[in-house]
């Protein structure tokens, strides 16, 4: 509460200042022109050459005021200081009334300004001083004068010198009776002023006070708070600045599409999934309240995965039972027929390449949906993930030799099942060279973390078109004709049960997958930890 009215006394008192030296600059100068506009007057007099010395005094005095002032720091000092400055003022108008015809003198009328300017920056207290101090050196002045104490330096002094005592005692009162006057009104506004700081600087603690627990509160809060004013970010709790980097653009984001008070809505956000509602505030103000609900949508994707993966496998032991048997057998069938026909035209051999050719797709189709939907527990060991991966690299550089593959692998030791992690890489490896039109470039490279290496498989087959981004790990989703939609469902189950994560994102040119393996496997299958994208 002081380091407040320290200041605010400093700044008054340099306005006090400032508008002194504006008065002592206007007063010299007319004091030094006076002569030349009055032919009368003489221009070397000893009263102008006095009152010019004065005045020049006052404005040094002044400057030093100002220099004295910034360096105060304690408010009893500053009021002590401003006290004497307060007074210097009042004897140095005294003065020069008594050099320009004492009580007769215009310039008694600045006093009366200085009474009231007292009361506004020293409160009550300050306006009773000057009034008493204006009172005791006018008083002392006009007795000085009318007793010859001070020298008569004046046409006007002489005057005055020569009024009788009745009438030099009522030029006395009037002036006295202004000074009253004045020292009245200035502490009736002084005490209203200091009533109504009083109630402002109460109003400004509990403003502080009650803004104080408005961050604490909103701070603490596992949610998002935005309060705006006009689409224009006003404060943002801590929650909201960690989840969403940029808060202006979210704002924009938010605030620019079709809203509804109080209406829940959902938006993607640098990665996120918010749930977020537009509360209308004061002052033309809106609260943007938001939680993240990222991971329960993941959840929830999961469990509908499980759910389907579920529907699939009894859909698969119902087509393993009805149909396997019946396919095996009439494909076991067919072979030994055809073998019999050597001699048969094109047209029958056409046929034959049919029977072949769609009965093994059958074949294969059953064999994708075992694979994708078994839940087998793994067989666990030590597996180098480079050698692994260069391995299956070299099968297929030998059966695709357009495509050209860059390696940048650490020697990474993990505990995973061998065969089914080579699925894994063999998967996402055709996918890619399909993707690319079997040419071009593909990079595998991997990334090292504390408790994982993450594996990233780049390609330039021109990406995943966006809106197929959050389903190609979904079984039976193909852009393909032919394709079956199990190849990426194998990679998405298996990494899982691994206890890893696998996403998929566009790059230039390309699309990119990242395969997130722990160095050591905790658990074998089922794990909750997905951190797809």
């Amino acid at each position: 509460m002081d380091i407040f009215r320290a200041e605010d006394l400093r700044k008054n008192l340099y306005s006090f200042f400032i508008i002194r030296f504006f008065f002592l600059s206007a007063l010299f100068f007319a004091f030094f022109l006076f002569p030349f506009i009055n032919e009368q007057a003489e221009l070397f007099s000893f009263r102008n050459k006095l009152l010019l010395v004065i005045i020049f005094l006052f404005i040094l005095i002044n400057f030093v005021s100002l220099v004295v002032n910034r360096g105060l720091r304690r408010q009893a000092w500053l009021r002590i200081f401003a006290y004497m400055q307060f007074f210097l003022e009042l004897f140095f108008w005294i003065l020069v009334a008594y050099l320009t015809g004492g009580i007769s003198s215009p310039y008694l009328y600045v006093v009366v300004i200085t009474i009231m300017y007292s009361g506004f920056i020293l409160d009550e207290k300050g306006a009773l001083f000057t009034t008493i101090s204006s009172f005791c050196l006018l008083t002392l002045m006009a007795f000085f004068i009318k007793s010859s104490v001070l020298p008569i330096i004046s046409v006007e002094l002489i005057d005055l010198y020569a009024l009788a005592w009745p009438q030099f005692f009522t030029k006395l009162f009037v002036y006295l009776f202004f000074f009253s006057i004045a020292g009245l009104i200035a502490t009736r506004v002084a005490r209203a002023i200091q009533r109504v700081n009083r109630e402002l600087f109460e109003r400004e603690l509990m403003s502080q006070e009650l803004k104080t627990h408005f961050y604490a509160i909103f701070s603490s809060l596992s949610m998002g708070f935005i309060i705006t004013r006009n689409k224009r970010l006003v404060y943002a709790n801590d929650f909201a600045h960690k989840t969403c980097v940029r808060i202006e653009a979210l704002i924009a984001q938010v605030l620019g599409a079709p809203y509804t008070y109080l209406n829940w809505l959902e938006v993607r956000w640098e990665g996120r999934v918010l749930y977020y509602s537009v509360q209308q505030y004061v002052d033309n103000q809106e609260v943007i309240i938001f939680s993240d609900v990222t991971e329960m949508r993941l959840r929830e994707d999961e469990n509908r995965r499980r759910e389907k993966m579920a529907a699939i496998g009894q859909l698969t032991a119902s087509i393993a039972h009805e149909i396997k048997n019946p396919i095996a057998s009439l494909i076991g069938a067919s072979e030994i027929m055809f073998s019999s026909f050597e001699t048969a035209d094109e047209d029958t051999k056409r046929l034959m390449d049919i029977i072949s050719r769609e009965g093994a797709r059958v074949k294969k189709l059953l064999d994708s949906l075992f694979t994708s939907t078994e839940e087998r527990q793994l067989s666990l060991s030590a597996v180098s993930l480079k050698a692994l991966i260069e391995d299956i690299c070299k099968v297929f550089a030998m059966s695709y030799p357009a495509i050209r593959i860059d390696l940048s692998l650490d020697d990474v030791s993990l505990e995973g099942d061998a065969d089914r992690l080579r699925e894994v890489f063999w998967n996402l490896l055709l996918n890619s060279i399909e993707a690319m039109k079997k040419q071009g470039v593909l990079s595998i490279r991997t990334e090292r973390g504390e408790s994982s290496v993450a594996i990233v498989l780049r390609d330039r087959g021109g990406g995943i078109p966006v809106e197929n981004l959050e389903r190609i790990f979904d079984p039976f989703f193909s852009t393909k004709k032919r394709g079956t939609g199990l190849g990426l469902a194998v990679v998405y189950n298996v990494v899982k049960m691994h206890g890893g994560a696998v996403g998929a994102r566009n790059v230039e040119g390309g699309a990119e997958f990242t395969i997130t393996l722990p160095y050591r496997q905790e658990a074998t299958h089922g794990q909750d930890s997905d951190t797809r994208r």
